[in-house]
């Protein structure tokens, strides 16, 4: 019974043809081993993905390599007046306690831009 809920997922699979993301290479600065600045030249932003509607931005770094982060309330904030094109640098500075004091503490980014 088990191996009839089995799916082939092989790349023949009756002229099926597997669909990447535009998403597959996300920069998240708290993952093991990751970096903790994304530098790179802003080429994307994308409005409303997802269930929370979020913002995508998506960067190229030096090397021609893509790649792209989630927004959040102060990644939206910094990057809002800037252009596409726009070389960029940013830090995740860690996590800062909510100034209320209530809710849970948020990811705190530094911004840098050089045309």
């Amino acid at each position: 019974m088990e191996e009839e809920n089995k799916v082939d997922i092989g790349i023949n699979n009756g002229g099926w043809e597997k669909q990447e993301s535009k998403f597959d290479d996300m920069w998240d600065p708290e993952a093991e081993g990751a970096s903790r600045e994304l530098t790179g030249k802003i080429i994307e932003v994308r409005s409303d993905v997802g269930a929370n509607n979020s913002t995508v931005y998506t960067f190229e770094k030096e090397n021609g390599e893509r790649i792209s982060t989630w927004g959040s309330t102060v990644l939206d904030g910094k990057l809002k007046t800037v252009e596409l094109g726009t070389f960029c640098k940013i830090q995740f500075l860690g996590r800062i306690p909510n100034k209320s004091g209530k809710g849970k503490p948020y990811k705190n980014f530094g911004v840098f831009t050089k045309k």
